[in-house]
């Protein structure tokens, strides 16, 4: 799989789409915090939930969030 595995999403050009998480969320920088916050509220069960968040014990603070929203939204 190009630029992703069934573990992570591809976040090539992530900051020039419409849309995030499978297309559920207009990409807004509101709405890409909330996929990073609460992925599981977003999208149940998914992987990168499941298998990173809870799978590596990954707790995020509002600083990791603004940053990560910053980064990504520069993917264009």
């Amino acid at each position: 799989m190009v630029g992703g595995s069934s573990a992570y999403p591809d976040l090539t050009h992530v900051g020039a789409r419409t849309t995030i998480a499978a297309g559920l969320l207009e990409n807004t920088p509101e709405q890409l915090a909330r996929w990073i916050t609460h992925p599981n509220e977003v999208k149940p069960g998914n992987k990168m939930y499941v298998t990173g968040y809870l799978g590596n014990n990954i707790q995020l603070t509002s600083d990791d969030v603004t940053a990560l929203v910053a980064y990504l939204s520069s993917l264009k």
